[in-house]
């Protein structure tokens, strides 16, 4: 019994060097196994995803094959949506549209300061032009009359007209010399004639009608502008309007005070002769002005400007408040009826100056 114990203890001992090396090899086939199988289901999800990001069609079956790979396998994130060429070429396409329409956009806006400062320089130089040779031919005049009178008549004679004509002379060539140096020293628009201002301005505003032309803004964008433009018009009627009724009042002054002063100067019985030359001239002031005003009608120019300003701003009232007749929802509808009615008031006014220009038999037929 003792010797079949030990031969039995003996093949045990032996065993078991044989059984631990078939267990580790065991398990190492167990690790090779488990890692190739993830090796294997790593590449086919590779494989699923460049299969996805070709075919946008096989998205539904590569889920499919997702879930039944396993439970523990994560969701495959959706691929970035693909912008197609056409739709790309689109969006180019408004891109440059953009572009190109801010840049006319600032072409037409830099017209505008150009005819600006075109239209101040202009008028500069206009008024330059007509003091330079208002005050030569001042000068010139009296010179020559200086001259002549006094070698004619005599210095003692024409002492006190000497002495009024002498310093409007010396006025007038200061005048003159003046507006020449600052002409002389002039830089950039302001070394231009009148004429050449006038001709660049008639071109600049002929090169920003080509270039809106060009712009083609939509209407509804065009009836904007024309409404933020209301203010300024309403200012140019206002101001023209204020100038007239400045010369009305003006003349009107003249009439009644040249009027009773006449009266009582020629109301004197003993009126000496200096008096009776100041007679005559304010008389002639009170027949000119008188005149003037018969015939320009500056305070019907200024009543009906004043009105078509009134009517404008009413309009402008009630379309930002959205009162009738502009209380429509739709604000497309709402800026047509606004450019209409405004159009309208322009094309009365220019009818009401036609007929003031009219003469007073013809007046009745301008409609």
């Amino acid at each position: 019994m003792q010797r079949k114990h030990e031969s039995t203890g003996n093949v045990l001992d032996s065993a078991i060097p044989i059984l631990a090396a078939v267990g580790v090899g065991s398990l190492i086939m167990l690790a090779g196994v488990t890692g190739g199988a993830f090796l294997v289901m790593a590449a086919q999800r590779s494989n699923r995803s460049v299969q996805r990001e070709e075919d946008p069609g096989a998205r539904s079956g590569g889920a499919a094959a997702d879930a039944s790979a396993g439970r523990w396998q994560s969701p495959t994130p959706q691929p970035p949506a693909v912008t197609h060429p056409p739709q790309r070429e689109r969006i180019r396409t408004m891109e440059v549209a953009s572009q190109e329409t801010t840049a006319r956009v600032e072409a037409l806006i830099a017209h505008k300061k150009r005819i600006a400062e075109l239209r101040v320089a202009f008028r500069i130089r206009t008024l330059q032009t007509i003091t330079r040779w208002s005050s030569g031919a001042i000068a010139a005049a009296l010179l020559f009359a200086l001259i002549v009178a006094n070698v004619a008549v005599g210095w003692s004679t024409l002492a006190l007209a000497n002495k009024i004509a002498i310093p409007i002379f010396a006025l007038a060539l200061g005048t003159f010399w003046v507006v020449r140096s600052v002409e002389t020293n002039a830089m950039h628009l302001y070394k231009k004639t009148a004429r050449e201002l006038k001709i660049e301005l008639e071109a600049a505003e002929e090169l920003r009608l080509l270039d809106a032309a060009r712009l083609g803004l939509p209407v509804p964008d065009r009836q904007y502008s024309y409404k933020d433009s209301i203010p300024a018009e309403l200012e140019g009627l206002r101001k023209d309007g204020r100038k007239y009724r400045r010369k009305h009042n003006f003349a009107q002054t003249v009439i009644i005070v040249g009027s009773l002063g006449g009266t009582a100067v020629t109301a004197l019985a003993d009126t000496p002769t200096p008096i009776k030359y100041w007679a005559m001239g304010i008389t002639f002031a009170v027949g000119v002005a008188a005149g003037f005003t018969g015939y320009y009608k500056w305070r019907e120019r200024a009543f009906y400007l004043q009105q078509t300003a009134d009517d404008i701003e009413r309009h402008a009232t009630a379309f930002e408040l959205g009162i009738y007749p502009y209380d429509d929802d739709d604000e497309h509808t709402r800026l047509a009826k606004l450019a209409k009615e405004i159009e309208l008031l322009r094309v009365e006014q220019r009818k009401r100056e036609q007929q003031l220009d009219q003469p007073h038999e013809g007046s009745a037929e301008v409609v």
